[in-house]
């Protein structure tokens, strides 16, 4: 099981930055944008925002690396989703809370007794009954929940890559016998 995941991982998005010859600074960009995007609540549409976001940046002349955004979208997928959509929620609404004091909330308690009887329904209606309780109910705590945990974690993501890029395109210089920057004029695209 843990080979597997790994190779998942090495399969979907270490590869992507192993292999790209995107500018470093395009990269890691790439990461921040699609750290932002995974870290919202917004599964099934995540990756067209990226795409709409690379279009609006190409307008203005600012790029980033496409494949690498898309890959980390999979941050949030069906698997992870439940743990954080209920991260989201969370933080959304002491944010809120904090924010606008008294406003009312559903507590983690109501919450996991709507679960509790989401459970008992057949696919179809307990399908329905979540998507109605997320954008009723949860839409906004997990958007802002969403949004302040994403805007930070993509600035730390932009700043952590760039090394960890540098680093492996000097190792790959060395077993060219090149210098770093006469590897990037060699390999990376303008």
């Amino acid at each position: 099981m843990k080979q597997h995941v790994i190779r998942l991982l090495e399969e979907k998005i270490i590869r992507h930055f192993r292999e790209t010859k995107a500018p470093v600074n395009e990269v890691a960009l790439g990461t921040a944008v699609g750290v932002f995007w995974g870290f919202t609540p917004l599964i099934g549409i995540q990756m067209s925002l990226v795409l709409t976001q690379w279009f609006l940046f190409r307008l203005v002349g600012i790029r980033f690396t496409v494949p690498i955004a898309v890959a980390l979208v999979w941050i949030t997928n069906p698997l992870t989703m439940p743990f954080f959509y209920s991260l989201f929620y969370i933080i959304g609404k002491y944010v809120i809370e904090f924010v606008s004091p008294g406003t009312d909330m559903m507590s983690f308690a109501e919450l996991m007794a709507l679960l509790k009887k989401a459970e008992g329904m057949g696919f179809w209606d307990g399908s329905l009954f979540w998507t109605k309780l997320v954008f009723n109910e949860m839409g906004l705590p997990m958007m802002v929940g969403g949004i302040t945990l994403g805007t930070p974690l993509s600035v730390i993501s932009y700043y952590a890559i760039l090394p960890i890029l540098v680093h492996h395109r000097q190792k790959l210089a060395e077993k060219e016998g090149l210098s770093y920057e006469e590897w990037n004029e060699r390999h990376v695209r303008v």
